[in-house]
């Protein structure tokens, strides 16, 4: 997997420049550039929709969610300051993560598949999800981080329709998946959230409302991609 090393000194430092030269609005979205706090060649330059994930640096179970568009080559916010749920055991590196640790894995991911109860319109690949899917996060089985279809034979797995709402909106962040590595963590996604600030299990969870907004935003031709910091 590609990784992403957001420097948030430099980012609030890009912040109190645009503030005191008194650039507002619009005018200081266009200004921000996530791209130019991103080491050279560390986002494929086909990614033209970037959600970037930052923990807070007090609370490593919370944090907040920017959605980024660029156009014409400069970057754009389409929507800030999202509050989001993270993993009980805050973030953590790729070559840290574990399957049960509980922990938001690190990164930059692609997003390509998203998911729900009911019917849903919107431009990315989306799965109407029934009693029959199940995620699988038993390292022995050979479709251990795979969606799956029907009876399994896994001893262990998620159930995507479940009884309460945080599977109701979802969206499939690619961790872990091309290759799948058997313990190094499965079914990360983004969901709906139990509540203000209830960590995960290692998803990024948010208000139904946000999440909504998120998915009818994406488009797959412009290859969306989401950094974790």
């Amino acid at each position: 997997m590609l990784h992403c090393k957001y420097r948030l000194k430099t980012f609030l430092l890009l912040c109190a420049i645009v503030i005191l030269v008194g650039i507002t609005g619009n005018h200081a979205s266009a200004a921000a550039k996530p791209a130019a706090l991103l080491p050279e060649g560390a986002a494929p330059a086909d990614v033209r929709q970037l959600i970037v994930v930052q923990s807070d640096h007090k609370n490593k179970q919370v944090g907040t969610l920017t959605a980024w568009q660029k156009k014409d080559e400069k970057w754009l916010v389409k929507y800030k300051d999202i509050p989001v749920n993270l993993g009980r055991s805050g973030v953590v590196s790729a070559a840290q993560k574990q399957e049960g640790d509980g922990a938001t894995p690190a990164g930059l991911y692609k997003l390509r598949r998203a998911f729900g109860y009911e019917s849903f319109s919107i431009s990315m690949p989306y799965i109407q999800v029934t009693k029959q899917h199940y995620w699988i996060d038993d390292v022995a089985s050979p479709f251990y981080n795979q969606l799956v279809v029907g009876k399994t034979a896994a001893k262990s797995y998620e159930l995507m329709r479940r009884k309460d709402e945080l599977y109701k909106l979802g969206l499939v962040i690619e961790y872990n998946t091309e290759p799948v590595v058997a313990g190094k963590g499965s079914a990360i996604f983004m969901h709906v959230r139990k509540g203000p600030g209830v960590p995960t299990s290692g998803c990024v969870a948010m208000a139904e409302k946000d999440i909504k907004k998120i998915l009818k935003w994406l488009k797959p031709e412009q290859n969306p991609a989401v950094c974790i910091e």
